[in-house]
Parts: structure tokens; C-alpha cells; sequence
């Protein structure tokens, strides 16, 4: 028993994409990441349509427990947190170390520019940069 634990996991070590579908990412085919990258705690909420490509040290943020220091605040509003999907469409490119924030669509056919903090939903077609990301040019 303990073989195959040891087999699987030297398996997800060199396979980004076996490890992300078996945390619970939905990923469509034809899809490439350069590393592993950081799925948050809620993997299961992340969706990666066909043919795109996640480069290095991108991170998804799928919740905002940032509320939690206000809570002995506001103990009525007790707990609230915010977790949301991210979804991101066939054909895209997240470049190198970008932020995807909570409740954010990337359409198709999209460039993410590397560094990017991803905070609002991006139509099919763009190129956007910066921190926080902002249209660029169209596809």
C-alpha cells in the first residue's frame, strides 16, 4: 500500500495538470502549466477551459478571509466570508506569477500579462496587464 501512495505522489510532482484534476480542478484538454500552481483552499471552485496555459507561480484566490480580523467587531455579521468561483475560458494565457482574485471570468481567447492582480471579469479577446490588471489591447 505504502508503494502506491509513494507512486502517486511522485507522480503528481511531475504532472501539474493529473495533480490539479485530482484536488478537485475541472480542466479542459490540450492544457499546459509550467509549474504547480497554487490552487487555494478551495480547488473544486477553479474551471480552466481547453487549450490554455498557466505559467509559473500563478496564484488563484477562490475566498477573501481578510473579514475575519473584523469579526469581534461586528460580531451580528459573524462569520462572513466570501468564496466564489473562477473561471477561466479555452485559449487563455496567464504569464508568469499573477493573482486571480474570487468570482473572476477570464473569457476565451485572452492574455494575462505576467505580475497581473486579476480583480474583474475579462471579456474574449483582450490582452490586460498591470497591477491591478487593466485592458491593454484586444486580441
Amino acid at each position: 500500500m505504502g508503494g502506491v501512495k509513494l507512486w502517486w505522489k511522485i507522480r503528481y510532482m511531475y504532472s501539474p495538470i493529473l495533480y490539479a484534476r485530482h484536488i478537485g480542478v475541472r480542466i479542459g484538454e490540450g492544457c499546459q502549466f509550467v509549474d504547480h500552481p497554487h490552487w487555494g483552499s478551495e480547488p473544486y471552485l477553479i474551471t480552466i477551459g481547453q487549450n490554455s496555459s498557466i505559467s509559473y507561480g500563478v496564484s488563484f484566490i477562490t475566498h477573501d478571509g481578510g473579514r475575519w480580523v473584523l469579526d469581534h467587531l461586528y460580531p451580528e455579521m459573524s462569520p462572513f466570508y466570501k468564496f466564489a468561483r473562477i473561471t477561466i475560458g479555452a485559449n487563455v494565457f496567464i504569464g508568469c506569477r499573477c493573482i486571480i482574485m474570487p468570482g473572476v471570468k477570464i473569457g476565451n481567447n485572452v492574455v494575462v500579462g505576467a505580475g497581473s492582480l486579476v480583480t474583474k471579469n475579462i471579456p474574449d479577446g483582450e490582452v490586460w496587464g498591470g497591477f491591478p490588471a487593466k485592458y491593454l489591447m484586444s486580441i
